[in-house]
């Protein structure tokens, strides 16, 4: 389906977006994305690539698993860690809770995420993701 759509699209710049296992679907098709959104993944052993952004909520047991090889990623890219790990501060001790989607509600409105596609603010179903420009 993503091929098709490349085809069809020729010279449109794509966005891949998935949550928990759907970030694993995210992340294995966002090699020809802009950005990859991944939030509270889920941990395949995955090497990330310089373009994918996870966001996670600190008390999310799923994405947790993923921190020690995330963190070994951002020593072979240096500049991937500071912008491309964002981790939201858990606000109730229920790993649930935390891994739900509505985590991004804690993201600062004004943050920007992502490497500028000039698409400037991309609405993800009532969630805006700010694209540097």
């Amino acid at each position: 389906m993503q091929n098709d759509a490349h085809k069809k699209y020729k010279g449109y710049q794509f966005e891949t977006v998935g949550h928990s296992q759907g970030a694993l679907l995210a992340h294995l098709l966002s090699d020809r994305s802009k950005n990859g959104y991944l939030f509270n993944p889920a941990y395949k052993k995955e090497q990330l690539r310089e373009n994918e952004y996870v966001i996670r909520s600190s008390g999310d047991l799923v994405s947790k698993l993923s921190v020690p090889r995330k963190y070994l990623n951002a020593i072979l890219y240096p500049s991937w860690s500071k912008e491309h790990y964002i981790t939201i501060p858990a606000k109730t001790s229920n790993p649930i809770k935390e891994h739900e989607i509505n985590i991004l509600d804690r993201l600062d409105p004004e943050r920007k995420i992502g490497r500028g596609a000039g698409f400037g603010k991309i609405p993800l179903k009532g969630y805006t993701i700010n694209i540097n420009l």
